[in-house]
């Protein structure tokens, strides 16, 4: 991960970026979910 990119300010150039950022972070943050769950019902 790119800390420069997390630090600088969300300008008309990085609105793309931002919404693709957006996406990966609500994906990575629903595989987590999905996968405690899954280990929730492992045991």
């Amino acid at each position: 991960m790119d800390d420069l990119a997390l630090q600088e300010p969300l300008s008309a150039d990085y609105s793309d970026f931002g919404e693709e950022f957006e996406r990966l972070m609500l994906k990575e943050l629903a595989d987590v979910t999905q996968g405690r769950e899954a280990k929730d019902v492992g045991h």
